[in-house]
Order: C-alpha cells, then structure tokens, then sequence
C-alpha cells in the first residue's frame, strides 16, 4: 500500500478544525485576552496603512496623477480602523 500526502483541501481542514478545538477549549476570559489583542493589532495595521496611503496620495496628487484609488484606500482602511475601534469599545467590561 503507497502512502499518500494529504491534499492542501485536508490540510485546511485539519488546521481549521484544529483551531475550532483549542478556542473552544480555552477558558472564556483567555478568549477575551485574544480577541482584544487581536483587535488592537488589527487596529494598529489598518491605522498606519489609512496613514501611509493617504500621504502616497497625497504625494501622487502633487505629482499631478490620480491620487483617486489611493485615497480610496486610505479612506477604506479608515473605516476599517473605526469600526474596529468601535468592537474594541463594546468589549469593555
């Protein structure tokens, strides 16, 4: 009988399940301790990238280009950092 190697759909799953098993297996306020520091850092990302991306169009726009689609993305990440902020806000005890 020839071993075979698990496909990367069985490893997905193993690595999903996997983590399904150990969130639910941790207490409720180590959950909470993740979830926050994972909300902080999504925060921190989204805010220098709102940031880096709005002073590239910024610069783009004294260039004389289109600094539209970079504005967008600053404007995006923004939202993002806002909304983020917000669950972060609703988490408190």
């Amino acid at each position: 009988m020839e071993r075979r190697q698990p496909g990367k759909t069985e490893i997905v799953v193993a690595l999903v399940s996997t983590a399904a098993m150990v969130w639910y297996m941790m207490p409720p306020q180590e959950r909470y301790w993740v979830r926050l520091r994972l909300l902080q850092n999504l925060h921190r990302v989204s805010s220098r990238y709102a940031l880096r991306e709005g002073h590239q169009g910024m610069s783009e726009e004294l260039k004389g280009g289109d600094p539209g689609w970079r504005y967008g993305g600053a404007y995006w990440a923004s939202r993002l950092r806002d909304t983020v902020a917000g669950s972060m806000e609703r988490m408190r005890p």
